[in-house]
Parts: structure tokens; sequence; C-alpha cells
């Protein structure tokens, strides 16, 4: 007889009308309940909010009239919704990671409109021509990454077990319709804002102007010198930018423009090493 009970019970709980439902909730499932099964609707009616879509699953049942005793609340994901409520920013976070991510993200709007206004200022006509050349690109790229932060894009939290996230900080991922998003990973969440925003930012340059990885600022000595590369097409060195201010990357470091200015040296075009 009781195994028959407890059959009855798991059949119950695999039922989707009686033993699971979703719902959309205001910050967390505790919160206010919008009235919505799914996240883009609910932001379309909630601009400006962070929204969770929890799962609500019966975890006993009543064995003589199959009516729920208890209901556990899990997140299955969540979003922040745009003022707009036309386009969700952050997916999959947690709390802690949404408040996170929102600071970087302003971060990352911050530093890149100071790093394009940094760079429409340089005066690069004491460079060689081939430098001037690569600081012209430098700044197509740099609006760029500013235009494609600005446009709400997508940023989503957690790990989708395709191993994408393995030894990053971040990584952008295609979407449908040629769009990307990029993907916030662990390690990231336990970093500066700052240097979360230069992270953003390396990754937006991947979306907007397929920059490439193959170097790395962080990465110690490289047998071929950055210098023989084209450093404007660097992911890496518009963060280091960030952080360190800008520079013209060389064979051995990245000089700062104040010391080639105060030196009256001409710079030849480059890259160089660094951490960050």
């Amino acid at each position: 007889m009781l195994r028959k009970a407890i059959l009855a019970s798991l059949f119950l709980l695999a039922l989707g009308a009686h033993g699971a439902y979703a719902e959309v909730h205001k910050n967390n499932c505790d919160g206010e309940d919008t009235g919505y099964k799914f996240l883009n609707k609910a932001c379309e009616n909630n601009p400006d909010t962070i929204l969770v879509n929890c799962l609500n699953v019966c975890t006993r049942f009543d064995l003589r009239t199959g009516e729920c005793k208890k209901w556990v609340a899990k997140e299955l994901a969540s979003a922040v919704c745009t003022s707009t409520g036309d386009k969700m920013i952050l997916r999959k976070c947690s709390e802690e990671e949404s408040e996170f991510a929102q600071q970087a993200i302003e971060q990352a709007r911050n530093q890149a409109q100071k790093l394009y206004d940094e760079l429409r200022a340089l005066d690069i006509t004491k460079l060689d021509v081939e430098t001037q050349r690569r600081f012209g690109y430098a700044r197509v790229i740099a609006r760029g990454a500013l235009n494609w932060i600005n446009h709400d894009r997508q940023f989503l939290c957690r790990d989708d077990g395709q191993g994408l996230c393995k030894n990053a900080y971040a990584v952008a991922i295609p979407l449908t319709g040629g769009l990307a998003a990029i993907r916030l990973c662990e390690p990231l969440f336990s970093k500066s804002v700052e240097f979360a925003g230069a992270t953003i930012i390396h990754e937006a340059t991947h979306s907007c102007c397929a920059t490439s990885d193959q170097e790395y600022y962080n990465s110690g000595p490289s047998d071929q010198p950055l210098s023989s590369q084209n450093w404007h097409n660097i992911a890496d060195t518009y963060a280091y930018w960030i952080m360190n201010g800008l520079c013209v990357p060389g064979p051995d470091r990245c000089t700062p423009i104040a010391e080639l200015e105060n030196s009256g040296e001409q710079a030849a075009g480059g890259g160089g090493g660094g951490s960050w």
C-alpha cells in the first residue's frame, strides 16, 4: 500500500499542471508576482526592472486529495529589462551577480567613452606613418565598442556547460540574427569593477569589430614581438589602454604617449608586453 502511495505521489509530481508551474517575479522568487510566465513578455510591461523566472515545484502532496501541501520556488533565469522594456540586458544571473554585472556594464560604458575621447584628442602627427594608421583604425574600433555597449546588448552570467568559460573571464557568443552577447564567467565576479569593465570592452571589440585574441598583454614575453603584429586589431590592446593609459606598443613594452611626447622621439609602430 505504501509503495502505491509513493508511486502516486511521484506521478503527481511529474505532472506539469499539478506538480510544477512557472511565474515571473520582481527581483527574486519572493518578490511581487508580475502575472506572466515568460521573461520576454514580462519585460515589456515592467521596464527598468530585475525579473526572475521561478519554477514552483510541489515537494509534498496530500495523497488522498492530490493537493499540494508545500511549494518550493526555484530560480530558472533572470533578466534586467531596459528602461523601455524592449530588451533584456542581463540574463541567467543571480541577484548578487546582477548587481555586480550592472556596475561593470556601467563602468564599461564610461571607460569606452573615455577611451574614445582620448583617442580622438590624441595628437598622432609626431608618430611615424604606420603608427598613425594603426591609431586611426584604433579610433574606429573604440567607437564601435562604445556603440555596441550603449545599445543595451545582452549579457549572461551562467556557463551553459559547453566549456566556453574555461580559462576565461568573459566570452563573446553569437546569437541568432547575426547578433552577439557577452557571457560573464565566474572568475570575473571576484575581480574589481574596473577590471570587469575593461574585460567587457575587450569582448565588445570582438563583437563589433572582429578583433583577435592572438596575443594577451598579461601572458608574458612573446616569441614574436607585438611590434610585428597589428596591435590595433588585438582586443587586449583596448583593455590594456583602459587600465594603464594610452601607449604605443613596442618590442619590449607599451611606451606611454606622455613619454614619447616628452622625449620628442618618433614612435615606431608596434606591440608590447606588460600586465593588467
